[in-house]
């Protein structure tokens, strides 16, 4: 993206593969090449509501799609995190409003949550430097362990699921977090949750992330704009090849080799 638009040709086609944390520095950039008529995939308005996951959170409360209790907020809004009644929801999850590959991730208890927040602000913890703080109630599943279920959809539709699975009560289910994956399959009421997202958000292919309760009940937590392909590809035995999806859906013989990742 350093070199000038002019340059690019008018058909050329840009595949967002990073993280949301380089995603948010070039978004301004992005914007610019979708207003002026570029293919970006994900799609910009796309990526903004998923980028930013306390206005996902409303936009999802806004579709009738479960979420755990959340609020956000800016480090400097005293009054607000202050007199939260964060005690009333139990355990709690304190993490950044941005993607930070699970790291900079607390669970709490509710009546420890000003404490902590007080020390990410004393510590310049470098991975809200740029963000806002989101508190949600943490949701525990049948196992008692930290286990999310990621579904990957493709133009609104789920295609495959796996669980992120980690032993570590105080940790996140995250692969970069020492997470193990494994195959899982959705029943009905779970894929046509990812169809809400999907055509709430807007986005083309994503990776959605969920909790079960105790209850049986889906929690969504976030939709990743790039997530990792190549983990599904895997634990399916080369059934499932989301870029052979991908490539096939952006390009025709025309432009076969306009596509830039």
């Amino acid at each position: 993206l350093s070199i000038p638009m002019p340059q690019w040709e008018p058909d050329t086609i840009f595949l967002i593969r990073v993280g949301a944390v380089d995603v948010m520095e070039i978004l301004h950039v992005l914007h610019q090449y979708y207003s002026k008529g570029y293919t970006i995939f994900p799609n910009v308005p796309a990526i903004k509501h998923c980028l930013e996951k306390g206005g996902f959170s409303d936009l999802c409360k806004q579709n009738d799609i479960k979420t755990p209790e959340t609020t956000y907020f800016s480090k400097t809004d005293e009054k607000h995190w202050k007199h939260f009644p964060f005690w009333e929801w139990g355990q709690c999850v304190i993490k950044p409003s941005q993607g930070s590959l699970g790291d900079g991730i607390y669970c709490v208890e509710g009546t420890d949550v000003v404490g902590r927040i007080e020390q990410i602000i004393k510590t310049q913890d470098e991975f809200y430097e740029y963000c806002d703080i989101i508190v949600q109630q943490r949701i525990v599943n049948k196992k008692n362990i930290p286990e999310s279920i990621r579904v990957f959809c493709f133009m609104g539709e789920p295609t495959c699921s796996i669980t992120l699975t980690n032993s570590v009560l105080d940790t996140v289910s995250n692969l970069h977090k020492g997470g193990v994956a494994g195959p899982y399959f959705p029943d009905d009421n779970l894929k046509e949750q990812c169809r809400k997202i999907c055509k709430a958000t807007g986005i083309e292919f994503t990776a959605i992330d969920f909790i079960q309760d105790q209850q049986g009940n889906y929690y969504c937590l976030e939709t990743n704009v790039a997530p990792h392909v190549y983990t599904a590809f895997g634990i399916y035995g080369g059934k499932i090849n989301h870029p052979k999806m991908i490539f096939n859906y952006l390009l025709d013989k025309s432009k076969k080799d306009s596509i830039i990742l």
